[in-house]
């Protein structure tokens, strides 16, 4: 892997103006809520470039040193991008396949490791298979024949690692795959491209895919006549592990306390909160294979007795004996339950959620935290059950370092 030196020159892309002239320096109060909003729009890089450039009577010293932890994680972030692509252009290039990064230059310091390839259209399904022997699986799980479909019209296609190269504990990879020229069609084609909805209204076996071009029209008049089908809140992506213990910690989990962990995925957080506080532990879960999965690793544990996951809808959930809940969820799936799970938890129940995207809940969070471990960076937002609020949201609870 390249040095974090080697991985992004400082300053390289920085946000002048950023911080206007004042009276006295920056504490890190101000200082985090700067790299907070900047998380949420995928500028922490930049933002920590800028305040680090700032003369020294412009910040306080712990206020530099939240900027310079970040600036660190967002190095090594690039970092692990930087093997990524290497890994992944070796694998490419073994099989045949013409792949070129699409920008030149090193991978610039960011907040999330992601490559970004460009390649032939007709060697994109090739591609797709090649990286699953890295771990890579795409997004949105699909049917064999809606695979090909997509891989046939889409002008790109997203695939995701949980981890870094060679197990490196790192934030998932995210590879796009783009067609180095786009599929010329006309407004017919255009008409019968199909959509995330066709993709998924029918499972087709593979051979079948071209059928998905025609799949819209009877589609719509199927949901004329029943609702369209529920679909996830969003594809799984776990928190990444040096993050785990830092959220536990700031959610205050005891070994006398109930933890819910409400989208649970492979049941890492479950786990890990029996593991590290000896509470006892609930992981629900909609996805039938992320559950099994989890049931076995929660057996392989040794952690039965402990750790429960249970297959079923987090939005209805019952809460009831929950001292803590977990929520690492989009803000669309927070806003749904987040006002049960404060009505269902005891005075001094806890619900945290972390996210880098701005998660505007209905609620506001009594606590805002910035959370940085190695090549890892979230926002952790926390409610406590009879605390009081500020008028601003944001709680009296002092701030923890990153």
């Amino acid at each position: 892997m390249p040095s974090e030196q080697d991985a992004h020159p400082v300053g390289a892309a920085v946000e002048p103006g950023l911080v206007a002239p004042g009276d006295g320096p920056l504490g890190r109060g101000p200082v985090v809520d700067l790299l907070v909003g900047a998380l949420a729009h995928q500028r922490a890089a930049a933002v920590a470039a800028t305040l680090l450039a700032l003369p020294d009577d412009r910040l306080t010293a712990d206020a530099r040193g939240v900027a310079r932890t970040v600036d660190t994680a967002c190095r090594r972030v690039a970092a692990v991008a930087t093997a990524a692509e290497a890994e992944v252009l070796a694998v490419l290039g073994v099989s045949g396949i013409d792949a070129r990064p699409t920008t030149s230059g090193p991978i610039a310091a960011h907040q999330i490791p992601m490559v970004d390839l460009e390649l032939p259209g007709t060697q994109l399904p090739r591609a797709v298979d090649a990286s699953r022997a890295l771990g890579y699986h795409t997004w949105v799980r699909r049917s064999p024949g809606a695979l090909r479909a997509h891989l046939h019209s889409a002008p790109a296609v997203g695939l995701v690692r949980d981890g870094g190269p060679d197990g490196v504990d790192a934030p998932a990879t995210r590879l796009t795959l783009r067609r180095r020229a786009p599929r010329a069609t006309g407004p017919v084609g255009r008409r019968l491209r199909p959509t995330e909805a066709d993709l998924g209204f029918v499972d087709l076996p593979g051979p079948a895919w071209p059928l998905y071009h025609v799949v819209r029209p009877v589609r719509r008049v199927a949901h004329g006549l029943r609702p369209p089908r529920d679909e996830p809140f969003a594809p799984f992506l776990g928190t990444p592990p040096a993050l785990v213990a830092p959220l536990l910690d700031l959610a205050g989990v005891g070994p006398d306390d109930v933890l819910v962990d409400l989208g649970c995925g492979d049941g890492r957080i479950a786990l890990e909160a029996a593991r590290l506080t000896g509470c006892r532990a609930v992981g629900v879960e909609r996805d039938a294979a992320l559950v099994d999965t989890a049931r076995r690793r929660v057996h392989e544990a040794g952690l039965v007795g402990r750790v429960r996951i249970e297959h079923g809808d987090v939005r209805s959930w019952d809460l009831s004996g929950a001292t803590h809940v977990f929520a690492f969820l989009p803000g669309a799936a927070l806003r749904v339950v987040l006002p049960g799970a404060l009505r269902a938890l005891p005075a001094g129940g806890v619900v945290l959620a972390h996210e880098q995207a701005a998660l505007d809940p209905p609620v506001p969070p009594q606590r805002v935290e910035l959370v940085v471990a190695g090549a890892s960076i979230t926002c952790a937002s926390s409610w406590t059950v009879g605390a009081r609020t500020r008028g601003d949201g944001t709680g009296t609870a002092p701030r923890r370092r990153p």
